[in-house]
Order: C-alpha cells, then sequence, then structure tokens
C-alpha cells in the first residue's frame, strides 16, 4: 500500500499509526530537496509531470526516492519523462499507454 498527499502532515500521521506503509509526497514544483517536504521515511516523490526534469529526477534518485509525476495523460509526455529516468506516471488514462 502506498498513501500519497500533497500534506506532509497527513503522511506523517499514516506514518504515526503504521510506519509499515509506503509514503509519496506530491508536489507542485520541481524541487526535490523531499526531506525537507516529508521526512525521512518517504519513498516516492511525485512532482507535477510539468515540473519534472532529468535533474530533477537524478536529484531525487541520489536520495534514494522513487519518481512518480502526476497527471500525465499525453503520450508524448510519457516519452518525455521516461527519457528524463522517471520511475512510473500517474495517469487518468491507463490504456493510453498500454504497450510501455
Amino acid at each position: 500500500m502506498i498513501i500519497q498527499s500533497f500534506d506532509t502532515r497527513s503522511l506523517q500521521a499514516i506514518d504515526a499509526v503504521d510506519p509499515g506503509i509506503r509514503l509519496a509526497v506530491l508536489t507542485a514544483i520541481g524541487n526535490a530537496a523531499l526531506p525537507a517536504f516529508a521526512g525521512d521515511r518517504t519513498v516516492i516523490w511525485s512532482p507535477s509531470a510539468s515540473t519534472a526534469d532529468a535533474a530533477s529526477v537524478e536529484e531525487a534518485h541520489g536520495e534514494g526516492y522513487a519518481v512518480i509525476p502526476w497527471t500525465v495523460n499525453d503520450p508524448e509526455e510519457v516519452a518525455r519523462l521516461v527519457e528524463a529516468g522517471v520511475d512510473g506516471v500517474i495517469t487518468d488514462r491507463p490504456d493510453l499507454f498500454s504497450d510501455r
């Protein structure tokens, strides 16, 4: 199970209840300075797809985070993000990406 939230207080509350649940912090910015966002237990960073680039993905990977941007419904955008090294995407249209 993975719980994701923009509100780091929610993630901290979940962690206090069950430290075994994986946590994902969602952000609207492309800064991978994640400890400032969510603390040590967050394992996934989900930036807005429009702000994710190869440099921020590399930085997040260097910090030990998987990178799964939101919300990507355009195959060309997925291709750009895959080239940047993301670990996955959040989409409303998984049917568009069944061949990936």
